[in-house]
């Protein structure tokens, strides 16, 4: 969640537009595995816009036990992973697309990473009833959670460091909210003049508080995530100045 909270963070610095209702997170039933979907274009770009970007990031079951082995200071046989996909789309096309004149126009261009992102696919759309045409071209990576800045920290309850000295919930602290929902702090005992059932909380630390963000911003994880949005507005631009034949958008 803090991989999506950073991402969502950088698309809306580049100006980006979150196209309505297009963010989705999914849970597999099966296999436990984590899916977070969003799709951005360019602002003022029509409906349905001419260019658009679909990402996704996905955090495996394993990759889950192997984050939180890591939190409790626990071996692990490998560090845990991202999955990055990233589907650059041409629609509203009046005609076939220029496949090969798209590829040139993206050259070596690439998504910033860790590590060189592969490009796995180009897809063409054809509807034969509208006559509209498609073009997909699809990136996959992966991020490995193996530089120290990436480590947890937190932990469950808490700093990793500190997960030992953190005490568990007060059996005997009246009821209140649920102590998860209170940052892992136990209630503390009400004091003197204080109703009883009407427990205190400790200070919680300020939203800016590093230990609290999601993503540091000095991670390497959060730099290349930054990268990533700044990447997709330049693409798209690129994409959308190209001398295509795109039919108006709905309704025109």
């Amino acid at each position: 969640m803090g991989a999506v909270a950073s991402l969502g963070r950088t698309l809306d610095d580049a100006f980006l537009a979150r196209i309505p209702h297009e963010d989705r997170l999914a849970a597999d039933l099966v296999t436990g595995d984590l899916l977070w979907e969003t799709s951005v274009s360019l602002p003022g770009d029509g409906e349905p816009p001419r260019v658009r970007a679909d990402l996704t990031l996905e955090w495996t079951t394993w990759s889950q036990s192997a984050w939180r082995s890591w939190v409790l200071d626990e071996p692990i046989e490998e560090f845990p992973e991202i999955n990055f996909e990233v589907v650059l789309r041409l629609q509203r096309l009046a005609a076939r697309p220029p496949v090969a004149q798209v590829l040139d126009q993206l050259g070596d261009r690439q998504p910033p990473g860790a590590e060189p992102f592969e490009r796995v696919g180009v897809t063409v759309e054809e509807d034969f009833d509208t006559g509209q045409c498609a073009l997909e071209v699809a990136f996959e990576g992966v991020y490995h959670l193996t530089d120290p800045e990436d480590a947890p920290r937190r932990g469950l309850f808490g700093r990793g460091a500190e997960l030992g000295d953190r005490p568990g919930p007060d059996p005997g602290a009246p009821s209140g909210p649920d102590w998860a929902a209170a940052g892992g702090r136990a209630p503390a005992r009400p004091g003197p003049g204080v109703p009883p059932g009407a427990p205190s909380f400790p200070p919680q630390p300020a939203p800016s508080d590093p230990v609290r963000a999601p993503l540091a911003g000095d991670s390497p994880l959060a730099g290349h995530l930054e990268g990533l949005g700044r990447w997709l507005a330049s693409v798209l631009v690129h994409l959308a100045d190209m001398d295509i034949g795109f039919l108006p958008p709905s309704g025109d």
